[in-house]
């Protein structure tokens, strides 16, 4: 997937998350005395978890940029671990997503809610963002596979190399 089907999906999904962590605190605030440590630790669990995905979708976007200019790109531990938190994010509805296609097909039942709309479109765009870190890796990996075979083949090791010809420039001085 390229970035212009990327950002608009990451954004819609970062977005939504951020008006659940605000509507948190703002849940947060106005709970009751017996009830606020439980609704602070929720606002910090879902603001945590707003703060990893924002990491692991720059990353993202950083891998697509690399991979339009066909650049190969090194790899850290904070990049891997960005596209790990898409992948952790992310996988867990792919068999969610199965299951209900399969309870549609197979026995004619519903399992999705169309009632808030926003859960439902949040819902569609984490495969959405699985399949564009799932193809900007492949295409990462076949722009290193490519420059592999191109420093292999170079130079064989059954072929001979020869040198460029020198051209004769009787106007240069020779030293």
């Amino acid at each position: 997937m390229s970035r212009i089907v990327t950002l608009p999906v990451a954004l819609y999904l970062l977005g939504h998350l951020l008006f659940g962590v605000l509507d948190n605190a703002a849940d947060a605030f106005a709970a009751p005395a017996d009830d606020k440590l439980s609704a602070w630790l929720q606002l910090f669990a879902n603001g945590g978890m707003w703060l990893l995905l924002a990491f692991g979708t720059a990353a993202l976007l950083q891998l697509q940029t690399h991979n339009k200019r066909g650049q190969i790109r090194s790899w850290n531990a904070a990049r891997v671990l960005g596209m790990l938190l898409i992948f952790a994010f992310t996988l867990p509805s792919l068999p969610l997503w199965a299951r209900a296609a399969w309870q549609w097909f197979t026995v004619g039942q519903s399992h999705i809610a169309f009632a808030p709309f926003s859960y439902l479109l949040a819902a569609l765009c984490q495969p959405l963002l699985l399949a564009a870190c799932v193809g900007a890796l492949w295409r990462q990996w076949h722009l290193i596979r490519r420059l592999r075979h191109a420093r292999a083949t170079a130079f064989a090791p059954n072929t001979v190399y020869i040198p460029p010809t020198r051209t004769w420039k009787p106007w240069k001085l020779r030293r």
